[in-house]
């Protein structure tokens, strides 16, 4: 099933990329930042490489490139977690205070954490290999790349349908 405008607008959805030399990358959208077409095609390609990924062992140190919080250890057990399994971990989160762009979908994702032994396209299961081949990002090489950014891909706007205290029920395209 595809994944609809609403869902792009209100989930985190975590995808997987590949560049040019055959490292692959995870990007958290954060509900807020724009996700390629290859992605939006498919909700149960994107569970797959997730349970996939979820399950895959530890096999890198890793370099974290933020600050992090005291307060909140979450956001460098996530990108530990990542990296640990040999990926480049990119965020929409660019801590500048999204308040600020409320409504607007960022298109860049900056580089969070790095894996010291990157895990290679021709490491992984045909069947993942075969998805990811599809999932090729116009990038040579991650670990040269802090920022990168990615076009949304076809938004299907989809009519919302609601009923009125008299009972009438409205489509709005």
């Amino acid at each position: 099933m595809r994944i609809t405008e609403t869902e792009l607008c209100t989930l985190d959805i975590e995808w997987y990329g590949v560049d040019r030399c055959g490292n692959i990358a995870v990007f958290c959208s954060s509900g807020a930042a724009n996700v390629p077409e290859f992605v939006c095609e498919s909700m149960e390609r994107v569970d797959m490489l997730i349970d996939f990924f979820d399950k895959f062992p530890r096999k890198s140190e890793c370099m974290i490139l933020f600050e992090p919080s005291k307060k909140n250890p979450l956001p460098r057990q996530v990108a530990e977690s990542f990296a640990g399994k040999g990926l480049f971990y990119y965020d929409s989160d660019d801590m500048m205070g999204k308040a600020k762009n409320v409504a607007v979908c960022q298109k860049y994702y900056t580089q969070n954490a790095y894996p010291l032994s990157p895990l290679k396209l021709d490491e992984l299961p045909r069947a993942i290999r075969e998805i990811l081949e599809k999932q090729r990002l116009d990038v040579e090489d991650f670990s040269r790349a802090e920022c990168i950014e990615v076009a949304q891909g076809e938004v299907k706007h989809e009519p919302i349908e609601f009923t009125d205290e008299k009972g009438n029920r409205y489509v709005v395209p």
